[in-house]
């Protein structure tokens, strides 16, 4: 596991653990502060540290990315074309902004990695092992996605996952998630746990409707989403 995923897993593991909901609040905020602080860590060390391997704008469509022989940490992938690829191996801090991953099969290490306003509709973030620790999905559209593995304060604020599928993992593995503003509607959220969903934290409520599916236990309304009918 690396380094920005140790202090995350632990706070979150906290969450999981403490029955008492102020307890639970004052430890929401402290991973809240912790994850942004990561976060922008993981910005400096693309910026500062960026590998030679830039695949900017290229296509990769229905491709098989393995880091078999080679690294793909600190790459970038911004604007790439990876509809219906498979990516499986350590991408850590790599960067596919605005990238086209609908379909995609993605299966490995992403810790740090940044989807901001990627596509991801339709695609399997999943596989044995997959880490996608403090990665940042903002604005990212993940529509019908299926995604398991460990998000542990992972970044989905303004993100669209309607109609996505959201596995257990096991253990704290969706904990202290942001997901400030995003879009729940028709999503199934009924395979994690109640106490993993209400540990994520946001200001902007979150939108869910009829069809979309909670724990069992979980009441969005008390926990402050924003409800909306379905189209």
């Amino acid at each position: 596991m690396s380094r920005f995923a140790v202090a995350l897993v632990c706070a979150a593991c906290l969450l999981g653990c403490s029955g008492d909901r102020q307890a639970r609040e004052q430890i929401r905020k402290v991973t809240r502060r912790r994850t942004g602080e990561l976060q922008r860590q993981a910005r400096l060390d693309r910026d500062e540290d960026r590998a030679a391997e830039n695949y900017d704008g290229a296509d990769f469509a229905g491709t098989v990315l393995s880091n078999a022989a080679s690294s793909f940490q600190r790459a970038s992938f911004d604007s790439a074309n990876l509809a219906d690829a498979k990516l499986n191996g350590s991408f850590q801090l790599a960067s596919f902004v605005n990238a086209d991953l609908s379909g995609a099969e993605l299966a490995g290490s992403f810790q740090c990695a940044c989807f901001d306003n990627a596509s991801l509709v339709n695609a399997t973030l999943s596989g044995e092992g997959s880490s996608f620790q403090a990665a940042s999905f903002v604005a990212a559209d993940l529509s019908g996605a299926s995604i398991k593995g460990n998000f542990q304060c992972a970044r989905f604020a303004g993100a669209k996952l309607v109609g996505a599928t959201v596995l257990d993992s096991g253990g704290p593995a969706f904990q202290g998630m942001d997901i400030d503003g995003s879009w729940f509607e028709g999503a199934d959220l009924s395979k994690i746990t109640r106490r993993t969903l209400e540990s994520c934290f946001f200001g902007t409520p979150p939108s869910y409707d009829e069809e979309t599916r909670f724990p069992q236990g979980f009441n969005p309304r008390r926990q402050g989403w924003t409800s909306r009918r379905a189209q």
